[in-house]
Formats: C-alpha cells, sequence, structure tokens
C-alpha cells in the first residue's frame, strides 16, 4: 500500500505558506499543526495474531523507534488496541467508535505512512516536509499557535479599540502593555491582534506582524533566543537591514542594542509591530525586562507585551511584581487591563463557541451550564474547559451527571476534566501521568513513558488482559499519545534542562492538587520518580529490571508458556532509559553535567532516604555545586536538618566553604579536605565517608587555614564597609555603601542596591520594608516585590525614625529636628496619613525615641525646654499617658511599656519614672535605686523573662565599668559578670516551646574588639548566677556584630569586621568540636614583603628584597647585595648566622643560582662580566669572567646541573653550559620560567603552553594551559609541577611525565611566590604562609579507639543543648533600695 500521494499533499499544504508570508505575519494558510511523529495503527484480530504482535513490538519498533530518532529527530509511535480501551467501552458500545477515532488520529498526525512502516517511505516522506532551519521552524510554531489561540477569541468593548488606537498613532510611542490574571484571554487578545492588524492601515502589504507567545515552545522559555530569531525574522522582510553577528559570546545587553539598532533601520513605509504574549512564562532571571526590552521605537514600530502583575509560586521564594517592574522602566506606558468575562459576555461567548463548532444545545442543558456563571463573572479559562466538557453532551442528556453540578469554579472543572479522562483513559493511568508531570516540573515524553512503565500500579491497570513481551514490558506509547491529545491545549513544550518537556501551559493546572481529589499514594509516585533519576544507587531499585507480580490469575492462565515462572512473579525488562553519570568529559567542551538528573534529585533531596546517598556522596554534591547555589540546598533541606543533627553539620560545612565554591565550585573536594581533617577521629560514619571520597578526588589538603583551626565553623563573605548589621525578619540585613544585603537562614544573599548616592548609616525594617536614614535624608525601600524606593524625605536634621504599626496599619514614623509635630507616612502609597502637632507649647522636638512591643507602641518626645511627653497607641492614634517638666538625669532609656530610667555616668544610682502611676496623686512616681556600681556611660536595654518557668518577657538594664558588666533585672537586684567589655553585641533568641530549659542571653564585646563572649544569666529565686556558653577570638577588630540563638542551631555570631568581610561564627560548633589545631593556629603574619623564600629539611626560610636565600646541602646561603656578604645558616638547631665570605663584586641585581646536587652557588655580577662561584664543600669562592653578548641584559639567573640559564630583558632564555665554554643556546622568549636538576620549563605565551626541556637528554615536552602563568615550581622528586596564575588566584597542579592537570584550585589573594617538597607546598596569601599537604588521593586513617559519639554535635538533636554542662558561676544576692 504506497501512501506516497496522500502525504504529498500534507507537505504541500506547509508549502502553499510562502516563507514571505509566513516571516511577515500572513498566516491564513497556516497549517492547523506540525507533524512531527510517524504514526502506525495494526489492525488485526488479537488472539489470532498474538504471536506476530509481540513479534513486532520485540523486533521491528524498536529498530523503528530508534531509526526515526536518530535520523530525523522524530517519534515513532504505534496503535495497538489490545490496551487503553476501558471495560466502559464495552458497556456503551463505544469499540468501535475508539478504534475509528485512533486510526483517524494516525492518519491526521503522521508525517509518513499510517497503516504500514517501511523504512523508505519515511525517508521519502521527510525529504518532502523537511523544514529548513530550527528558527523557520520556531516562526511557523509561533503561527499555528496563533491561530489556535485565535480560535477562542470573543470580541470585548474596548479592549481592541484601544489597542488599534495604539499601532495607529502616528508617533513614537513606547511598549503597550496587557495585564491581567492568569486564564482571562490575555493570549487569545494578542492573536487576534496579530491577525487583524494590518487591516488598521491603509496599505495592508505595508504591515509585517512579528508574535512570540513566550514559554509555547522549547526555544523561548528564556528571552534570549527569542530576541536572537526575532531579529533573523526581520532580516528576512527587509533585505535592507543588515543582519548583526550574534554569537554564544553576545550578552543579552548586545542583543538587545543590535534589536535597537534594527529598529531604527526599519524603512519608513513599513510598519512593523512586534507582540511578546506571556512575559510570566519566562524563566524567573528575564522578568527583569530592563535587561533586554528596548524601551524606545521609532514611529513605525510597535510593541505590545502582555503579562501576569505579579508571580509567586513554589519555585520562587519571594513575589516577583512583573508589571511594576515594567512601569518603573517606561516612560508614560499604555496600561490595558484585561478582566474576566462579566456575567452578559459570558453567556454570549458560549453561544459563539457553539455556532463555531455548528452545535446547540437543548434549553436543559443551556441552562444548567448557564448556572456556572457568576454574577460577578468568570474566567475566560474556566469558561473554555466548562465548554469542553459539553463536547460529549448528546441531545438526550437532559440532565448532567452529578459531578457536573458540583462544579463551581477553576479547581473543581478541572477536577470535574481530570475525571471524564480518567473514565476514558484509566484512572490510574491518567491520573498518575498527571501527577508525574506535576511533581517535576514538566517531563519528556521519554521520561514520562519510563516512570510510568515503572510503575506497577499502572502496569496492573493497563495489562488486565494482554501482556507485552517480557523482553520489553512497558507501557505502549499509543495510551500517552491519546492522553496528550486530549490535553493537548493545555499542554506547552519547553526546554527544560536542555531538553524538551512538556508541561502545563496554565497556573492553574499546575498548582492543582492531584492527590487531593484522587491519587492518595503521592509517596509511591515520589518514589518512582526518585528512583528513577536515582538509578541503581544503595538501597534503591533497579527498576528497569525490577520483577512484575501478575495479580490477574486469568491472565496468567492466557499465556501458558509463563507457566516455567514459578509463582506469579515475572522476571521483566521495561526498556528504562539508562541515567548518565553526574559529569562526563565531552570532546570540545569539557565537562559537561547532567543538570536534568541533578535538578530532578535536588528537587526531592528532603525526601529521607535521599540524605545517605546524596547530601554525603562525593559526586553529587561536587556537581550540585557547579550547578546550583548552597542556599537552595538549605532551603530544600531546611525541615530534615532539624531532626538529623549530622545533615545540619554538613550543611553548615556546606556554608563555611561557599564564600569560595560559590565561584569556584572545583574547589569542592579540597574545601571539604581542609575543613573536615582535623577533626577526623570524631565525624559521624557518614561525613567520615565523604571525607575519604574527597580525598580520593584532592591532591592536596591545606594545613593552615587564615583564620584558626575551626574555619569548618565559620562562613565569610566581603561586604565592603558595614555601616550597621540587624537579625531581622529571620534574616541578617548588612547595611553597606549604596546597598542593602540580606542573608538569610538558607544562606542566600540577596543585594539591593538604592537609586541615590546618598550614604546610609542607619537603617529600620519591617515586613517587606526597609527604611536607610542619615541625619538628612531617608529613603524607604519595598526590597520584597518592586525593589523600588516609596518615599524619599530630606531635612534638617532627623531626630528618630521607625517603622510602626498604627491602627492595624505599618506607617513611617518620621521626627526632626525644629519640628513641632511627628509625621506618619503611608508604606505602600508614600503619602502623608496623620500629623501629631505640638505646636500649642511653641518648643520644637529634640528628642524622640520609641518602644515597639505586641501591644503597642510607646513614644518619647522631649521639647527644647525640657519637658517630656509620653503617648502610647490607641485605636489608630496617639494618646498621652504622662508628661515630665524637667528630666531628673542627663540620660535615659525606656525600660519597658510603664517605666522610664534616668541616669548620669559616675553616680552609683538611677532613677525609675513609671509613668503609668504618673497621673496619680496617690503614689510617688519615682523610685531611685541605689548602692550599684557606677553607671556607665551608655546604659543599654535588654530582654529577660521574669523566672525560670514562666513565659512572661520583661526587659533589664547592662552598663559596663573598666572591670565588669552590670546587670539590673526588673527585681531591682543587680548581678557582675567580670571583663573589660565596650559593649553588647544585638542578641535574637528563638527558643520556640523550650525557653523554660534556659536563662537569659547576653553577648559581650570585648575592650579591644578583637574578641565576644556569649554568657547566660539567670536571677532565680533570689539567686544571681551566669555562665560563659561561648567565646570568639577574632584576628582583626569587629566593627558591628549581632548574635542569634536558635534551639536546632545554637549559637551563630555574625562579625562585621574593618576590613569589609563578614563572618558567621557558629559558636556552638566550635564549643563543641574538639580542640585539634592546625600545624599553625594562626598563619603567621609577617610585617615586610616577602620577596624571596627557600626551603630546607622542614625549615622555611623568608627575605625582603635586599637579600636571596639559596638552599645548598643542610644549609642556607644567603646573599646580602647591601653588606656584599655571603652569609650562611646552618639548619641543625640552633640556628647561627655565620659570614663566609664577602664578596669582590657588585651583585644589587642578586642574579644568582645554586646546583645543590653539586654545592654550588653561581652569582653574577651587576655588569655580567664575572661569575662568582661558591664551593659549600671546599669553602672555596673563585672569580671566573664571562663574555656574553652585549644584546643580552640578564633580568634572572638560574642554575641546571649542567648549565647556567640566563633570562635576559627581552623575555629571551639563554643556555650557558658550565664545563664547556661554548656559545649560548637561545631558546623561546617566555615571561617566566623554573628549573629543576635537569630540566627546565618555559610558559608560551601565544599559544598558552608550558615547554619543557630535559637538557642532559635533550628531550622537550609540551603541556596546554588554561591560563597565563606567573610562577612554578617542581616537587623535590620533580614528579609533579605547580603553576600560579596570580591574575586569577589559581593554582594548578601537572604530572610532569604525562602532562595531565591533576588540580586546579583557587586560592584567594595569592601571590607569585611559591616553594615545594615531596609531600608540601608552600604559599603566601596577603603576607601570610599557607602550608599544603601533597596527599596524592591517599585515604585517611583515623583513631579506632577514639569513638565519634564523643562529639554531641552528631547525637544532639537541639545544638543549644549541648552548652548544658558549661559550669555556673553564683554570685551573692543583693536587694537594691
Amino acid at each position: 500500500m504506497d501512501d506516497s500521494p496522500d502525504l504529498y499533499d500534507k507537505s504541500k499544504s506547509i508549502q502553499m505558506l510562502t516563507d514571505n508570508q509566513l516571516y511577515r505575519g500572513q498566516l491564513e494558510n497556516v497549517p492547523e499543526k506540525k507533524l512531527n511523529s510517524v504514526r502506525v495503527f495494526i489492525s488485526s484480530t488479537f488472539k489470532d495474531t498474538l504471536e506476530e504482535r509481540q513479534m513486532l513490538m520485540q523486533y521491528i519498533y524498536p529498530k523503528l523507534k530508534k531509526y526515526c530518532q536518530e535520523k530525523y529527530n522524530i517519534q515513532f509511535r504505534y496503535s495497538d488496541m489490545r490496551w487503553g480501551i476501558q471495560d466502559q467501552a464495552s458497556y456503551d458500545h463505544s469499540t468501535e467508535d475508539t478504534c475509528l477515532q485512533e486510526l483517524e488520529q494516525c492518519c491526521r498526525l503522521s508525517v509518513a505512512t499510517n497503516c504500514i512502516a517501511v523504512k523508505g517511505q519515511i525517508d521519502y516522506h521527510m525529504s518532502e516536509t523537511r523544514l529548513k532551519d530550527s528558527w523557520h521552524d520556531e516562526v511557523l510554531e509561533h503561527a499555528m499557535q496563533c491561530k489556535m489561540f485565535n480560535k477562542s477569541y470573543y470580541p470585548r468593548d474596548g479592549i481592541l479599540d484601544e489597542i488599534k488606537d495604539f499601532v495607529t498613532w502616528n508617533a513614537p510611542r513606547g511598549p503597550c502593555i496587557l495585564y491581567g490574571d492568569p486564564g482571562t484571554g490575555k493570549s487569545s487578545i494578542m492573536a487576534k491582534v496579530a491577525t487583524t492588524v494590518s487591516n488598521w492601515f491603509l496599505n495592508p502589504n505595508s504591515v509585517s506582524v512579528i508574535i512570540r507567545f513566550l514559554g509555547v515552545t522549547p526555544s523561548t522559555c528564556d528571552i534570549r533566543r527569542p530576541l536572537i530569531s526575532i531579529i533573523q525574522q526581520i532580516c528576512s522582510i527587509y533585505e535592507s537591514v543588515k543582519k548583526p553577528n550574534i554569537d554564544s559570546s553576545t550578552t543579552i545587553l548586545d542583543i538587545k542594542e543590535a534589536l535597537q539598532t534594527i529598529l531604527k533601520n526599519i524603512p519608513p513605509r513599513e510598519q512593523l509591530i512586534l507582540l511578546f504574549d506571556s512575559i510570566d512564562q519566562l524563566q524567573v532571571e528575564d522578568y527583569d525586562c530592563s535587561k533586554w526590552l528596548p524601551v524606545d521605537y521609532p514611529k513605525n514600530v510597535k510593541c505590545i507585551l502582555s503579562t501576569i502583575p505579579e508571580l509567586s509560586s513554589k519555585n520562587c521564594q519571594k513575589k516577583c511584581a512583573i508589571l511594576e517592574g515594567l512601569e518603573s522602566i517606561l516612560e508614560d506606558p499604555t496600561m490595558i487591563k484585561i478582566t474576566g468575562f462579566d456575567k452578559h459576555l459570558a453567556p454570549q461567548v458560549l453561544q459563539s463557541w457553539l455556532k463555531r463548532d455548528q452545535r446547540c444545545l437543548i434549553p436543559r442543558q443551556m441552562e444548567c451550564l448557564q448556572s456556572k456563571l457568576k454574577d460577578s463573572g468568570c474566567n475566560p479559562l474556566f469558561l473554555s474547559v466548562l465548554y469542553d466538557m459539553t463536547l460529549k453532551w448528546r441531545s438526550f442528556d437532559e440532565k448532567p451527571d452529578v459531578d457536573f453540578e458540583k462544579i463551581y469554579d477553576i479547581d473543581t472543572v478541572i477536577a470535574y476534566l481530570y475525571a471524564q479522562l480518567s473514565e476514558k483513559h484509566g484512572q490510574v493511568l491518567f491520573i498518575r501521568a498527571m501527577a508525574y508531570l506535576q511533581q517535576a516540573d514538566g517531563l519528556s515524553e521519554t521520561e514520562l513513558e519510563d516512570m510510568l512503565s515503572s510503575d506497577d500500579d499502572v502496569l496492573q491497570s493497563v495489562f488486565a488482559h494482554y501482556l507485552p513481551p517480557l523482553e520489553v514490558f512497558r507501557l505502549p506509547s499509543t495510551l500517552w499519545i491519546r492522553i496528550r491529545n486530549d490535553m493537548q491545549k493545555y499542554f506547552v513544550e519547553r526546554d527544560e534542562d536542555n531538553i524538551p518537556v512538556i508541561y502545563f501551559y496554565h497556573r492553574c493546572f499546575r498548582e492543582f492538587n492531584v492527590f487531593c481529589h484522587w491519587d492518595k499514594t503521592e509517596v509511591s509516585v515520589k518514589r518512582v520518580q526518585l528512583e528513577y533519576y536515582t538509578g541503581n544507587i544503595g538501597e534503591y531499585a533497579n527498576l528497569n529490571k525490577r520483577p512484575f507480580e501478575i495479580k490477574n490469575e486469568k491472565l496468567k492462565n492466557k499465556y501458558p508458556e509463563l507457566e516455567k515462572y514459578k509463582g506469579t512473579t515475572l522476571p521483566v525488562t521495561r526498556g528504562l532509559t539508562e541515567q548518565e553519570s553526574y559529569v562526563k568529559n565531552t570532546k570540545g567542551k569539557g565537562r559537561v553535567y547532567n543538570m536534568r538528573r541533578i535538578k530532578q534529585l535536588y528537587k526531592d533531596i528532603e525526601y529521607p532516604l535521599c540524605e545517605p546517598y546524596f547530601l554525603y556522596d562525593y559526586d553529587f554534591m561536587s556537581s550540585f555545586f557547579h550547578c546550583y547555589k548552597i542556599s537552595e540546598m538549605n532551603y530544600r533541606c531546611r525541615g530534615n536538618s532539624r531532626v538529623y543533627p549530622q545533615l545540619r553539620f554538613n550543611l553548615e560545612l556546606y556554608k563555611a566553604s561557599y564564600a569560595v565554591l560559590g565561584n569556584h565550585p572545583g574547589n569542592f573536594a579540597f574545601e571539604i579536605c581542609s575543613l573536615l581533617a582535623p577533626f577526623m577521629n570524631v565525624l559521624s560514619e557518614l561525613t567520615y565517608n565523604l571525607l575519604q571520597q574527597c580525598r580520593s578526588n584532592c591532591m592536596l589538603q591545606s594545613l593552615s587555614r587564615e583564620i584558626g583551626p575551626y574555619t569548618s565553623c565559620v562562613s565569610r563573605f566581603m561586604v565592603g564597609v558595614a555601616y550597621n548589621i540587624s537579625w531581622q525578619s529571620s534574616c541578617l540585613f548588612v547595611l553597606g555603601t549604596e546597598k542593602v544585603c540580606i542573608h538569610d537562614f538558607n544562606g542566600r544573599i540577596d543585594e539591593y542596591v538604592w537609586p541615590s548616592k546618598e550614604v546610609f548609616t542607619a537603617f529600620k525594617q519591617r515586613g517587606c520594608f526597609i527604611c536607610l536614614y542619615s541625619a538628612h535624608s531617608l529613603l524607604l525601600y519595598d526590597y520584597v516585590y518592586s525593589e523600588k524606593c516609596r518615599l524619599q524625605l530630606d531635612a534638617e536634621e532627623f531626630v528618630h525614625i521607625d517603622l510602626i504599626r498604627l491602627g492595624g496599619n505599618d506607617v513611617l514614623l518620621v521626627c526632626s529636628r525644629d519640628s513641632k509635630s511627628i509625621d506618619l507616612w503611608g508604606f505602600y502609597d508614600g503619602v502623608p496619613k496623620k500629623k501629631y502637632p505640638f505646636e500649642r507649647f511653641d518648643e520644637c522636638i529634640v528628642e524622640c525615641s520609641t518602644l515597639i512591643t505586641y501591644s503597642g507602641t510607646l513614644i518619647k518626645i522631649t521639647l527644647k525646654n525640657g519637658r517630656i511627653h509620653y503617648l502610647h497607641s490607641n485605636k489608630g492614634s496617639f494618646q498621652t499617658v504622662a508628661t515630665l517638666n524637667k528630666k531628673p538625669g542627663k540620660q535615659s532609656i525606656l525600660l519597658n511599656f510603664t517605666t522610664d530610667v534616668y541616669y548620669s555616668e559616675g553616680h552609683s544610682y538611677i532613677d525609675l519614672y513609671h509613668f503609668n502611676g504618673a497621673a496619680s496623686s496617690e503614689s510617688n512616681p519615682f523610685q531611685r535605686i541605689s548602692n550599684l556600681p557606677h553607671v556607665g556611660n551608655r546604659c543599654s536595654r535588654i530582654s529577660c523573662r521574669k523566672t525560670s518557668s514562666m513565659q512572661n518577657i520583661d526587659d533589664a538594664l547592662i552598663w559596663f565599668t573598666s572591670k565588669y558588666a552590670v546587670i539590673v533585672d526588673f527585681y531591682c537586684s543587680h548581678i557582675v559578670i567580670p571583663g573589660e567589655y565596650t559593649g553588647i553585641c544585638e542578641i535574637h533568641v528563638s527558643l520556640y516551646d523550650f525557653s523554660n530549659l534556659f536563662g537569659n542571653f547576653i553577648c559581650c564585646l570585648k575592650k579591644d574588639k578583637t574578641g565576644i563572649n556569649i554568657f547566660e544569666w539567670r536571677c532565680d529565686k533570689g539567686v544571681h548566677m551566669y555562665r560563659l556558653l561561648a567565646f570568639l577570638e577574632l584576628d582583626q577588630k569587629i566593627f558591628n556584630c549581632v548574635c542569634s540563638i536558635d534551639w536546632y542551631s545554637g549559637i551563630a555570631v555574625y562579625c562585621a569586621l574593618e576590613d569589609g568581610e563578614l563572618r558567621r561564627y557558629n559558636a556552638t560548633m566550635m564549643a563543641s568540636l574538639p580542640d585539634r589545631p592546625a600545624p599553625f593556629s594562626k598563619s603567621p603574619i609577617l610585617k615586610e614583603q616577602i620577596s624571596h623564600l627557600q626551603i630546607q629539611d622542614k625549615i622555611l626560610l623568608t627575605l625582603d628584597e635586599s637579600k636571596r636565600v639559596h638552599s645548598s646541602g643542610s644549609s642556607f646561603l644567603i646573599i646580602d647585595s647591601n653588606m656584599r656578604q655571603l652569609l650562611h645558616i646552618d639548619t641543625k638547631l640552633p640556628l647561627t648566622l655565620n659570614n663566609v665570605a664577602d664578596l669582590k663584586i657588585t651583585c644589587r641585581s642578586l642574579l644568582s643560582a645554586t646546583v645543590p646536587e653539586r654545592s654550588i652557588l653561581y652569582i653574577l655580577s651587576d655588569d655580567q662580566s664575572t661569575l662568582t662561584i661558591w664551593d659549600s664543600e671546599k669553602n672555596t669562592i673563585k672569580y671566573h669572567l664571562i663574555h656574553l653578548e652585549k644584546t643580552i641584559k640578564v633580568q634572572k639567573l638560574y642554575a641546571l646541573s649542567s648549565a647556567l640559564v640566563f633570562h635576559d630583558s627581552d623575555q629571551r632564555v639563554h643556555l650557558w653550559y658550565i664545563d664547556a665554554d661554548k656559545a649560548t643556546i637561545t631558546l623561546e622568549r617566555t615571561n617566566h620560567l623554573e628549573v629543576k636538576s635537569t630540566r627546565l620549563v618555559l610558559f608560551h605565551q601565544t599559544v598558552k603552553k608550558l615547554i619543557i626541556y630535559d637538557v642532559d637528554k635533550k628531550l622537550c615536552g609540551k603541556i596546554q594551559v588554561e591560563s597565563p602563568c606567573d610562577a612554578f615550581c617542581f616537587t623535590t622528586d620533580e614528579k609533579y609541577l605547580f603553576v600560579i596564575s596570580h591574575d586569577e588566584s589559581m593554582l594548578q597542579m601537572y604530572e610532569v611525565d604525562t602532562g595531565k592537570m591533576l588540580e586546579k584550585l583557587f586560592i584567594e589573594n595569592m601571590s607569585p611566590l611559591i616553594q615545594a617538597t615531596n609531600d608540601h607546598l608552600f604559599l603566601f596569601c596577603n603576607n601570610k604562609l599557607l602550608l599544603m599537604s601533597i596527599t596524592g588521593r591517599s585515604s585517611l586513617n583515623r583513631d579506632t579507639k577514639v569513638s565519634p559519639a564523643m562529639c554531641p554535635l552528631f547525637e544532639e538533636q537541639y545544638w543549644l543543648w549541648t552548652h548544658k554542662d558549661k559550669p555556673w558561676t553564683v554570685t551573692s544576692y543583693a536587694h537594691l533600695n
């Protein structure tokens, strides 16, 4: 049977649409659907041809599938009606209809033959229908989408007229924005504009329309590729427009600029309409339209965009205000709001759809349908799905089923749709297919069919009457194809992780809870999905070979050949796609990461079984850091980390290393080894195994760290100058220059840059708003939704600013010097709300303070005449509760909602003013507390609880003397803690339901600002006591600090240092890990700049630029150019410095070199005429006249065993043999070189190669390097070569014999000074010594006598509880009068 003529007509239908028509947006002849599969319908009786069908499935179909995929990238599908016909079809006699419908689908959607499959026919038809290129295919895809969306359009009053006015405006205009909630019909309106806009102009042929339905095709999920294809399309329409050069290195800003340039070159008599539909369907990074959207257009180019106003989903940790972002970059944009159908329009739309489809409903049916339309109107998507449900109604169906009566919103109509399709395709199969798509945020068809084939519940429901061959025991692909065809209008194909996946187009479908309505086995669905991407790891099942249990005995009786298998379990092969490794080396591309597998495993990382096989697995975690941020891992694991302490330890470890791994994930093994090795003996088994895996993948291990042995407890970030830091809303806010950095508890860091150049030194935060202020200016900033300034004020001098809640509204309280009122401003609109004047006193406000608690806000106002007013918030306003005519002390601080404290520095008393009782004449509102240690220059308020058994919170005072910290509690008694302190750190305590187990906390900053002590103190039943929970000793002064105490994570301290670094110390980890310092507990900091270094035995010697040191035998030889002396140090202890010779030459250039194996030192005079030779064994010195060419100006001197190497000022390298008086031999030019024994290594800048010469053997080898080389060093045995790239701060390690790169590490601020032995490597970073061990991928052996359980971090769920055994210091009780 030859189907060629039939398919030739299909190819002609595409060719009838000319390229010019397609590119210009003339879509009349656009086909309904692109054909991208070969579909074959198998027609025969089932029983008679059972063996033939099995043979086709087992041998023929797989080959045709592979052929179509590999040669033409199309799918091969077959329709075998043994499966997929539900029992209901037999009851209502619809089996024949189902078969005929399937045959019709095969005829309509197959690009080739549909009743017989021959390879030659496929080749013939593909040659006829093959499209030209990918972007041409893309344009056609959007044209077909436009035609589909246009079918659901219904006119709405005014909308098209507004768009027409915008498009036909004969002047330059910025983009027009259509916005509305999901499902309001924006896409259908855009499609209608595309098909009718040409009729709005006098010359329709001059109009070209370019439309992109973003997110609908794989190449429109990001904005880069649509912009490039639009540029190509414009250049194809207008021959006069020159196509720009765009490649993979072209940035998105460059593409934007290229598009702007092209738009200006559109011929003046031509009209171009650009349509971008659904900005919200792009990836989150592209929601910022300022990066890619042109804002200025010539008058003959108009641009229209559509979007939902804001986006908040499970994959977006904060809301994205797309509409506000667009408004902020456009000047006076045309905004058109799209709403749902009102109660009058919705019935008209239904009638138009019935007319379009040549249908009619009986009155009872129409009445039932219209009853679902609300008086307030309805969402067009809801109406569309509802209408689709009526397509199966018959004229004699007087009343719909009971489930239809339950429909009232989009969720219930989707539930009804799923119920109808479940009845058609089988509930288990259909619902599981939807569930897998939803759980994975989209799947490729291969992935989905694999998962359904792995799900035994699905196969049990499908294989009810017939079994496929055991060798290809999987779901017939045609069953999924039928589901896809029925859901086609709700699906979209997009590009995820470099593969095309099927997903829901509408967010309503994405967020619909499948399991709530039908499938209660959400865990089993997650498990199958997890096992699929896991592969055969650990306890996870091998899905491909998992046996299948037959639960239907009749089915087994139908297949007698299965009797050889005992029981009802069959050994099957499900033909699943094998998971590729996390990373593989691809020729020409280097290391390519399996983003698909990593992402899907990461999505389910909180699943308990994932923990040991992924979070403690080197392969997974190292790959993860190449693809994602640690904050995303913390976000996923935040729940499990509270349950599993060893998981929490690892997450803290990853946080500590993220300052490096965030930009240099290749350091993973090195960082983990360096952090964990000092505590090897106390690690849990899983963490110890991770350490061993890292050791197997790392050649080096750091033995000295810049901030001591507890680097695993410290996270570091560079934030610049930190004017203020504060813990607010579970986040750390860092106020810097022109920006605010927000560090959340997951480790994610967000930066917000404000528009002005004002330097703000303080801030207040409430909800999603932050108020930045200085003495003269303030800025109220929405940092969550719009990321824009809501209010900006200037004043002579601000006295006080705060963010408070008044009458159920958030307001900004502003009080400025010389003002006579308190002003309140709205957060969201930035307009004045209320003013509380003090004009009647004719005095300006000089001081203001606030105290905010759950019961309201207290304000204290001090006027210029000294009069003090206390105001309390009450039902949306402020009420004066007390007035004080004169201060009883120089300084004051609000203690709580009823008491103000007045004090003076140096006095031994304080005065309490109980203003809540000041109006009563029966009591004295003042109370003096005497017999106190001398009051400091500043008192601070700290929170404390009244008793250890009560949850009530009150406040206490603290100040510092020269020897103590003094705390006065609510009982008017005090506690003294010895120590020299300068202040307290802000402290945030979250103890949940366990607060009764601990007392009160203070975090004291030491007087020298390099240390912090964290104390717990109690005032319980007349007994005062305190204990030191943790302490920090830093190598720099602390500029600002904040302490956070959490029941699970323990004590964390954030320190902003003077050099701009922010460190987070987990003080609980530091207090719990054993004190096992590295060889250098603090890396030595050298006062002078290091220019030279040398190693001998176990001694490293460093010198300044006026000296040069060399190793010779067991000694150091030092050349002092200033004194013209040769000095000697014997490495045998004690070290002594001796003068062994006075030099008769001038050698300020320090041109010298040694041949260690011959114990000879060479020194070249500055005039290059004399070579001084010192023999260490004979203690003799000789002077040898040499004759170098005048063109050779030696800059550096090196010595091989048989030759000297001169590196001249022209970067040339010359060999001069010592024992043979020969002319020099000139080698390549190089910036840097190194020698060892008989080997010489040069760096060739042009080709980026290291050239290694063996001078004695006359051999030459080359090593390709990735970056410029600034310093080299061989190990003593010449086995390894280390290379420093100073600009990139990269250290590379090569195997000399093979040229293979063994290691590439980022070492921060590394200087080009390096030395190595066989076992150790010596570097300098910030003039600090960094010592590394050359481990050679060896394993570690820990002390088996030490039990890992000795470290409570791996045993105790609540880390704060690890401090419970710290000793208390009890002080005497002292009640104050």
